[in-house]
């Protein structure tokens, strides 16, 4: 449906996932729902293909019956840390500093939207800019920041003065519901099939005094941000990425380079030199990461070797002997017999029995 080859990160698609939740959605009745899986093992910056993020909304949508769920997830505060950037932006000096804020810090939750903040003489402009044409395709992400802005104009203006106050937001899209549903989230001033994704305050409004600007509380919080920030930002080596991908997927007899690269939305060819840099390859990889998880389960009892095979992604036992040996210089069954007979001769349990039924 989408050709869109940029990328957002596992932080987005876990925040849909909240989102949705919120409204009631099984999240795993969702992720089938959009054909995207997420692994839970990689840090919140790690990349993810845009598409899998317009997916999740859009299926999010289907499921609830609602195609605004994204603009009324705008102003939750459902993760650590927006709970911590909303109460930010409460204790800022004025919306002024808030937008500074958000737009610094919201990113995580947008993806691949850049913002632009133009500031002239009565009126400040802040722009959401997504790639390409696909216009309709990024609705929902697009529809969620604006509310996310919004939401801090009510959290700093006084109601009394949020009549006459209220910002012009224009969009790029078509409405996707009634405009009255639109203007209970975002005021009245709405406009669609606009050139561009805007968001309009007078200059007035967004120096307006805070009367719960907190300058104590403001540093504090400024500080537990930006280090979610910092954490948010850490990102796996590649290498060990793809170990996590492959642990993952150990058991899909499928699993090769082309499988991982489409992971990483990358060609395998992309990949394999990638990994070069780095004095690997997917082969060394995955043989590793074979080895280490073949010790642990050959070492539990509860497991067969057919189950073993099965696991470690080999289609038949005698590939597991192959692979087993070429490692260890035996195979599977020898060595599981050796450790067996080992830990039998360690149990200190078995010799007393064997000592008393001798007596």
């Amino acid at each position: 449906m989408y050709n869109i080859h940029q990328h957002t990160n596992v932080l987005q698609i876990r925040f849909i996932l909240q989102a949705a939740k919120y409204f009631k959605i099984d999240q795993q009745e969702l992720l089938d729902h959009a054909k995207v899986s997420i692994d839970d093992t990689l840090l919140p910056n790690a990349p993810v293909p845009v598409e899998q993020a317009i997916r999740l909304w859009d299926a999010a949508e289907q499921l609830s019956g609602d195609p605004l769920i994204a603009l009324k997830s705008g102003g939750m505060t459902n993760t650590y840390q927006q709970s911590h950037l909303f109460s930010l932006a409460c204790a800022s000096k004025n919306l002024m500093d808030a937008s500074q804020y958000i737009v610094r810090y919201e990113k995580n939750y947008t993806g691949i939207i850049r913002h632009n903040i133009t500031i002239n003489s009565d009126a400040v402009t802040m722009e959401l800019i997504t790639p390409g044409d696909n216009i309709e395709g990024f609705r929902s992400t697009v529809e969620r920041h604006m509310s996310v802005m919004v939401t801090a104009y009510k959290i700093i203006i006084p109601p009394e003065e949020q009549v006459n106050t209220s910002p012009d937001v224009y969009f790029r899209h078509q409405a996707a519901a009634p405009i009255s549903e639109y203007q209970a989230v975002l005021g009245k001033k709405l406009h669609f099939n606009h050139d561009r994704n805007i968001l309009v305050f007078s200059l007035t409004t967004m120096l307006v005094d805070n009367p719960l600007y907190n300058p104590d509380m403001e540093e504090v919080l400024l500080e537990v941000v930006q280090r979610n920030d910092e954490q948010a930002l850490e990102v796996d080596s590649l290498i060990t990425q793809v170990e996590k991908v492959i642990l993952n997927n150990l058991h899909n007899t499928d699993l090769n380079i082309h499988f991982i690269a489409k992971q990483f939305s990358m060609g395998p060819r992309t990949l394999q030199r990638r990994l070069s840099e780095e004095n690997t390859s997917f082969n060394v990889l995955l043989n590793k990461i074979r080895n280490q998880r073949a010790m642990i389960l050959i070492s539990d009892p509860a497991r067969n070797m057919s189950q073993i095979t099965q696991l470690l992604g080999f289609q038949k036992q005698s590939a597991l002997n192959q692979a087993f040996s070429r490692w260890h210089g035996t195979t599977p069954k020898k060595y599981r017999q050796k450790l067996f007979s080992k830990e039998s001769e360690n149990d200190p349990l078995k010799h007393q029995n064997v000592s008393e039924e001798e007596c």
